[in-house]
């Protein structure tokens, strides 16, 4: 007897083997398109995600220029308040200190009573 084992050729139909064939490249084809959409829907969020970097950055840059701003006024109503300039303005307007002041008295307050 012979040790050696020799498998018999298996002949395989060929409708068989060319829906075999079919499935195969549909499975290759729709595993193809799923990656294309993932690749897709990658480079969409990431681009979506830079858009809204630059608009973060804008707003950050105007919230500086308004913090910035609102330094400026707030030391220009501190100087417009200021003693000096308002004796200044006092004076240019031509108004003069009050000397005597009378008050006016209305009498006891009166409160409706029901």
């Amino acid at each position: 007897m012979n040790s050696t084992y020799a498998p018999t050729p298996s002949v395989v139909h060929p409708g068989i083997a060319y829906a075999r064939w079919r499935l195969a490249a549909a499975a290759s084809a729709l595993l193809l398109a799923g990656a294309a959409a993932f690749g897709v829907a990658y480079l969409a969020m990431n681009n979506a995600s830079a858009a809204k970097g630059f608009a973060l950055r804008a707003l950050e840059q105007k919230i500086a220029g308004l913090e910035e701003q609102k330094k400026r006024l707030d030391i220009e109503v501190v100087t417009a308040r200021s003693l000096k300039n308002v004796d200044a303005r006092i004076s240019s307007m031509g108004l003069v200190p009050a000397t005597s002041v009378e008050y006016v008295d209305a009498g006891p307050p009166l409160v409706a009573m029901r």
